[in-house]
């Protein structure tokens, strides 16, 4: 009897997380060669949870959530006057587009890798003046593997 209370307590305080990891696709959409090494990346970071995310952003630059698995490939980071935080959802089954600027390095011919996507959940009950990023888990959503070759 003793043991089914002990099983009982833990599956109370451990069986019942309704919260899971979000289910989260990063897709490559487009690639456009813009001259001298560098490329236009269309991306779109898909919701395939049965709920809604938001993440944290930035106002205008958000390429510095992104990164690649190559060291001969780097992200562009945009300029941008007024950047800020910014809270983002996407509701189930959606999607967010964006475009990051990609660079390969000067002695590349030809370079395999990902692009990764730092998502940072921000929880639904959190303004963004009160969250705490250093607290905050980070999930690093990765694309298929795409590739680039200098012209």
């Amino acid at each position: 009897m003793k043991n089914v209370l002990i099983l009982l307590v833990v599956y109370i305080f451990f069986g019942f997380s309704t919260k899971t990891a979000p289910e989260l696709t990063l897709k490559i959409v487009k690639i456009q060669w813009v001259g001298e090494g560098k490329y236009d990346i269309g991306v779109e970071l898909h919701n395939d949870s049965k709920q809604k995310i938001s993440f944290l952003s930035m106002y205008c630059s958000d390429s510095g959530f992104y990164s690649t698995t190559n060291e001969n490939v780097t992200v562009v980071p945009k300029p941008c006057d007024k950047n800020f935080p910014t809270k983002v959802t996407i509701l189930r089954n959606k999607f967010r587009t964006g475009t990051l600027q990609l660079e390969l390095a000067k002695n590349s011919k030809q370079e395999h890798f990902k692009v990764g996507f730092r998502f940072i959940e921000i929880p639904e009950t959190i303004q963004l003046t009160e969250f705490d990023t250093t607290a905050a888990k980070v999930i690093t959503v990765w694309s298929n593997t795409i590739q680039l070759k200098t012209r």
